[in-house]
């Protein structure tokens, strides 16, 4: 039996040795399916909140110039040679301030038949890997498959199987590299129905910055003073990425190390490009210029690449620095068509919808695709501004049509949703109807599946040269047949992976279809009916929001009119029927002390069917994000260039409303998000004390019911330790008096087990320690409503919320260990005889505005945090520009010493943990997004830079 067991494992040895040689084998496969399952199922179990970066990390659109001496007269021009090209419409991108990050396989020329060459050798190897996938892979591997859904996995806050920031391992140094190849498109659209950029002439568009006089002296002193010392903030900055994380995405600004969560291509130095040019730094412009050679982009650590992050940190970087530079650099523009065709790869699906978490290994992206029954409306719609520049630069019209067909399809859509004017959080963008799978009766023909082909729709192409309106109907019929020999080949096992579901295993199922209702049916037996843009499948509540996963999709629809002329009406109408609608059913006023400083937010809804015959199925969430900030400048330029002018007034309260964010907290930096209490109107707002407590203790009834219990309970406890004790008294004295008579005292003498004299016969002591067993056990149950277990839990629930976006604030267990202080808190206990067992209603509330430190006015802070966003500075730099009134200089000098004093780390500026607390050492987070120096020290430079430097009539931010 011994040797057996011996025999045994060594068989077992023996297989695993065997299956590590196998996976370290050809192109290291391995990596593509069990690297990506475990580094992607790890980051997918993190905190919706811990990846509001990349929700909600959105950045601002390129900088955009206005090359013509006056848009009014601009003309739209497409030149053969690239680096000279102006916009066709004036616009050109100079100065990159958003950050994403994503890559996928490019799209490319199709010959006559609709199928790129390519070369035997690459054939061979690129078919090999794919056969080999499809027959032995492709059952356990779609982390890929996941990927392409472009919405949340389970615990995931971004895209099925993708998340925008996400560090993966580097690869080990003996392995070979994987690249990117260019493949041959399944879907590709032809020649003659690719809509063109609009090539008439520009319409007039009013002039948005303010007329500004000449400065005094004194005023340029003082202002030149503030501007240099932001630019030594970001030489700071910049020098500790230079130092510690040259050609990495960001510095540790704390320990001094790097990170690489957007695909390892230095997002930070290809992001801040246009900062270094807008700032006079032309020596470390040209360094990183140079360095840019030293990118690769056609291969990378990580298995997906995301389009939004990629799109806005990297291809908005490259063309925002392309322009500043006057097209000097060669490698800028050279870079941008590489990373930009290895995108395009990601539109080669049947409807043309991008796959927002694009796999872009050969073995994954030489197969078709569909788009995401879950899309991020944020990721969906941000793509627009980058790839219009790059197609105006270049003349190729490829990546104008590919976001044209995105704008088209929301244009289309926007009018259908639950709330007119407005998009859900997410989208079903898969173009795929799933219809009820009927089953098959014996002798009925078989069903061939079917890709459905992309609905008939016109394209926003406004005036152009050729054809005005390009339709989809005019495209050739294609199946699966025609994409070529191998994928029909594989037709059968392809068909599962070519149909997206909304899933959120990391693994691929035996199907895309959800069949769970028919599971008897084969999923490949299912036909496929085109659709447009809808709501994903199986939900009944969607969430309307601009701020998070929603922000710069409506943000780009005023620029994106700018960087086209106005000769697009679609995004005009589209923004101005976003902003109806968001005036009606979401801006509220929150009440605050200041009573006479009327501040707006742009609230966000959960809304279900029919909401407009039950006033039910509309709930407001009033909470004010960081993220949100961008509004007031949208407001503002939209006021402008639309004629607007009653939404200039919103956009300067709705910036106030930051600001007012800022000087609420402690150490003078807005949080990540809080809650707001809403007014009744926006008329008149005063302040109620005793409804913000009231917010303030939200389970008021079942905290007093349960402290109503404690005290019945305590007082029977004390009853029953009286009596136990005159019992014992007794006992005593009934024993002395029995000493005297020995013989009429029994040898032994048993207490009963049971009989209501039982308890009462217990000592003392014992009773005493079964009642304060029994009180720590009722102490440990949560009230009626709480979703809290924990025993030690604290009366005020100060912490319960402190990382969570969506944290809510909890019924408060009756008795409290306020003594004992949180692990995130550390801070000395209180003295005991500060506990209240049972405190009232304002003794409650008083205790968790000190312990969570609210602002007066705000009943939650849901997130504490603060990672450098650059939105707030943005609309009070954009405000001064509209407006001219120096007190947004002022307000923003206040915000800026604030983010220094409270960020600055020996190699950078650190995102903080909680802005609640000023002065604790322990409050820097080590991380330093590249938004920080291509953004928010940006917009600083500019708000005390001469109003002449990046004007807002010659470029859009």
């Amino acid at each position: 039996m011994l040797r057996y067991r011996r025999y045994r494992v060594f068989i077992i040895v023996a297989i695993f040795a065997v299956g590590a040689l196998y996976h370290f084998s050809t192109f290291r496969s391995w990596d593509r399916t069990t690297g990506q399952t475990s580094s992607q199922s790890e980051d997918n179990q993190k905190d919706a909140v811990e990846a509001k970066e990349e929700i909600g990390a959105t950045k601002a659109p390129p900088i955009l110039k206005i090359e013509q001496t006056s848009l009014q007269e601009s003309t739209t021009l497409t030149s053969s040679n690239p680096s000279s090209s102006p916009s066709s419409t004036g616009f050109s991108t100079t100065a990159a301030t958003s950050s994403r990050n994503s890559a996928a396989a490019q799209v490319t020329e199709s010959s006559s038949d609709g199928v790129a060459s390519k070369s035997s050798t690459e054939a061979l190897i690129t078919d090999s890997i794919a056969s080999s996938l499809i027959s032995t892979a492709a059952p356990s591997s779609t982390t890929a498959s996941d990927a392409e859904g472009g919405g949340p996995a389970k615990g995931g806050s971004f895209g099925l199987g993708g998340q925008g920031r996400h560090e993966v391992p580097p690869p080990l140094s003996s392995g070979t590299p994987i690249y990117w190849t260019r493949l041959p498109e399944h879907f590709p659209v032809p020649n003659d129905v690719v809509i063109p950029l609009p090539t008439g002439k520009a319409k007039s568009i009013p002039k948005i910055q303010f007329q500004f006089k000449d400065e005094t002296s004194a005023a340029k002193i003082e202002r030149e003073k503030k501007r240099n010392v932001v630019k030594e903030a970001f030489k700071h900055a910049w020098a500790g990425y230079r130092q510690y994380a040259w050609l990495h995405d960001e510095v540790k600004p704390v320990s001094g190390g790097h990170r690489d969560p957007f695909c390892g291509w230095a997002a930070t130095l290809v992001d801040t490009l246009d900062t270094l040019a807008i700032m006079g730094l032309d020596e470390e412009f040209a360094e990183a210029t140079e360095a840019l050679s030293q990118i690769e982009f056609t291969t990378s650590p990580r298995l997906d690449i995301p389009m939004f992050e990629t799109t806005i940190r990297y291809l908005g970087g490259l063309l925002a620095a392309h322009d500043l530079s006057q097209g000097k650099y060669g490698i800028i523009l050279e870079k941008s068509k590489e990373l930009a065709d290895i995108l395009m790869g990601a539109f080669d699906t049947p409807n043309r919808m991008p796959i927002m978490y694009y796999f872009w290994r050969p073995t994954f992206a030489s197969n078709p695709h569909r788009a995401g029954t879950r899309a991020v409306l944020a990721e969906l719609g941000s793509l627009s501004m980058e790839f219009t520049r790059l197609a105006q630069i270049t003349g190729e019209d490829k990546y104008y049509d590919a976001i044209a067909r995105i704008t088209n399809e929301l244009h289309m859509y926007q009018s259908q949703t639950k709330v007119p004017g407005l998009w859900p959080k997410y989208i079903d963008t898969s173009g795929c109807k799933k219809p009820d799978v009927a089953v098959q009766q014996p002798g009925q023909a078989e069903q061939i599946p079917v890709i459905a082909e992309p609905r008939s729709r016109e394209a926003p192409t406004g005036e152009t040269s050729g054809s005005a309106r390009s339709r989809v109907e005019d495209w050739p019929e294609r199946t699966l047949a025609d994409i070529g020999t191998q994928a029909a080949a594989d037709d059968k096992k392809l068909q599962k992976r070519q149909l997206e579901m909304d899933q959120s295993s990391e693994q691929p199922q035996p199907s895309s279809l959800d069949t769970s209702e028919h599971n008897h049916v084969p999923a490949d037996k299912v036909d496929c009916q085109p659709q447009g843009l809808t709501s994903p499948p199986n939900v009944r509540t969607e969430h309307f929001t601009f701020g998070g996963a929603a922000d710069s999709t409506y943000e780009y629809l005023p620029k994106q009119y700018l960087l086209l002329g106005g000769q697009v009406p679609e995004y005009r109408e589209m923004y101005e029927s976003a902003i109806d609608a968001a005036n009606k059913h979401l801006l509220f006023r929150p009440m605050i002390p200041e009573e006479d400083r009327e501040i707006l937010v742009v609230g966000s809804a959960d809304v279900k069917e029919n909401w407009t015959q039950d006033p039910e199925n509309f709930k407001l969430v009033p909470d004010q994000s960081h993220l949100l900030c961008f509004t007031g400048g949208m407001w503002g330029i939209g006021s402008k260039i639309f004629g607007r002018e009653a939404d200039m007034e919103i956009a300067e309260k709705l910036t106030d409303g930051c600001v007012w964010a800022y000087e609420a907290t402690a150490t003078g930096i807005m949080p990540e998000l809080i809650s707001m209490m809403p007014c009744d109107n926006r008329t008149s707002c005063a302040w109620n004390q005793t409804h913000w407590y009231s917010a303030l203790d939200p389970f008021r009834e079942q905290r007093e019911d349960s402290q109503q219990r404690m005290k019945q309970n305590e007082l029977a406890i004390e009853a029953e330790r009286a009596l136990a004790a005159g019992i014992a008294k007794d006992t005593e004295k009934t024993e002395l008096e029995g000493t005297s008579d020995l013989e009429e005292t029994p040898a032994s003498y048993e207490i009963p087990t049971s009989g209501p004299i039982a308890k009462r016969q217990l000592e003392p002591s014992d009773q005493s320690e079964r009642s304060e067993s029994a009180k720590e056990s009722k102490d440990s149950e949560p009230s009626k409503g709480s979703k809290e277990s924990e025993p030690s839990k604290k009366i005020e629930n100060s912490e319960s919320s402190e990382h969570s976006e969506t944290a809510k604030p909890t019924p408060p267990v009756a008795k409290a260990h306020l003594g004992k202080p949180s692990a995130v808190d550390q801070e000395p206990p209180l003295p005991s005889e500060t506990i209240n067992m049972y405190p009232t209603h304002e003794e409650y509330v008083e205790m968790r505005i000190k312990r969570e430190r609210l602002p007066i006015g705000v009943p939650l802070v849901r997130s504490k945090d603060y990672i450098l966003r650059p939105e707030a500075i943005e609309s009070v730099f954009i405000m001064y520009r509209l407006t001219g009134d120096e007190k947004w200089r002022e307000k923003g000098w206040m915000m800026f010493q604030s983010i220094e004093n409270a960020t600055l780390t020996e190699h950078g500026h650190s995102a903080i943990k909680d802005v609640m607390r000023p002065g604790w050492e322990n409050n820097h987070k080590d991380q330093m997004e590249s938004f920080w120096l291509a953004e928010t020290l940006k917009y600083f430079y500019l708000l005390f830079s001469p109003p002449s430097h990046i004007s807002l009539d010659d470029y859009v931010l």
